[in-house]
């Protein structure tokens, strides 16, 4: 397996945005859990990306997509 199959197939990926899609696609597959690993040796700085960068990002696009639409 090459380094760039690697990437295509696994977010290794500093853009927050990147995450979030690939998480949202699975939810909207009915995917009901899944799994965040860090593969490299910084555990504490993938983390604190996840809690600074893609939770409040996918927390913003949850209301998004579940607010009621507005009637006029």
């Amino acid at each position: 397996m090459t380094e760039e199959r690697v990437a295509e197939e696994i977010v290794c990926d500093p853009d927050p945005h990147r995450h979030v899609e690939t998480i949202r696609e699975f939810r909207e597959a009915s995917f009901d859990q899944v799994y965040i690993q860090q593969v490299g040796p910084d555990q504490e700085g993938f983390f604190r990306f996840y809690e600074r960068e893609v939770l409040p990002a996918m927390r913003a696009g949850a209301r998004v997509r579940t607010a009621e639409p507005q009637r006029t």
